[in-house]
């Protein structure tokens, strides 16, 4: 179940980030249940770092339900009472940030404080630079080196900066997956370019989510990776080309994506059992 790996720390374990913004860390096991935050003068980020469990949360506007896995994150905003259901056990990171200093900063670097973050505010997102970013922070604090400042306000800027990105330019979905006429046009692509390179970032794209958001989001709603998708498609085609007896195996992988004719025979003997050969001759008899 672990995503992240975690440094040898007991949880609830508590340190302080020295940077501009202070950052209070705490390393928290949930055994799962209900969990009620009250209202308080600061904005807290939560990472999941080891969960695959269903997730209720009301954040003063009705229950929205997710599957929280490790990797997702989200932000509770200040003067706000929120109520969660962990649907088992999990641990998570929380960073707490005092209202005042978070808004000073976002105002210097000309955001407006009250709205900037706001539309993260209430939805579970993913993102690999923010989680990076964070858990960098955290092992800074772990080690208890105060001393070099730069780094703490760089890691600081960078923390902030990508979770503003995230406000501005990512659609956030409480479901966390694709709708149909998203996985359509994804599933449209990738037969239209079976027989080229097909790359996460492109399928992203095509939806507008970052390769990581879109790795989550499409696992959510089929069931398997980008990869695994792509290749099933590839070994379906190759399988209704192999019913021509004229067309070479080798040409068959080539048009189907793979690198080679052996490529081809690898992943079909081990997805379906035989050899591309062997699965004409038994339908074919040549």
């Amino acid at each position: 179940m672990s995503y992240i790996e975690l440094p040898n720390v007991p949880p609830r374990s508590l340190v302080t980030s020295e940077s501009t913004v202070p950052i209070h860390f705490a390393h928290i096991a949930h055994d799962g249940g209900q969990v009620d935050i009250p209202p308080a003068q600061h904005i807290a980020f939560i990472l999941g770092l080891s969960a695959d469990i269903p997730f209720r949360s009301d954040f003063g506007d009705g229950w929205s339900e997710i599957h929280y896995r490790s990797g997702d994150m989200f932000l509770v905003p200040d003067d706000t009472a929120i109520c969660v259901e962990c649907g088992g056990a999990c641990t998570a990171l929380h960073a707490v940030m005092p209202v005042e200093p978070v808004a000073s900063y976002l105002e210097e670097d000309g955001h407006d404080p009250k709205a900037a973050l706001t539309p993260l505010y209430g939805s579970i997102f993913y993102d690999d630079g923010v989680r990076s970013t964070i858990l960098r922070m955290w092992r800074q604090a772990l080690r208890g080196d105060h001393h070099d400042a730069l780094l703490h306000d760089a890691l600081l800027e960078a923390f902030l900066s990508s979770l503003l990105a995230n406000a501005d330019t990512r659609p956030i979905r409480l479901s966390n997956k694709l709708t149909d006429a998203e996985l359509g046009r994804i599933t449209e692509y990738c037969v239209e370019y079976l027989d080229d390179e097909l790359r996460v970032e492109r399928l992203g794209r095509l939806v507008g989510m970052s390769e990581a958001h879109f790795t989550r989001s499409f696992r959510r709603t089929t069931g398997e990776s980008p990869y695994q998708f792509v290749l099933r498609l590839r070994l379906s085609q190759a399988c209704e080309l192999l019913v021509h007896p004229e067309v070479p195996i080798a040409e068959i992988a080539y048009s189907c994506g793979f690198s080679s004719q052996s490529h081809l025979t690898d992943l079909f003997r081990a997805r379906i059992g035989v050899s591309p050969a062997q699965y004409r001759f038994d339908l074919l008899g040549v």
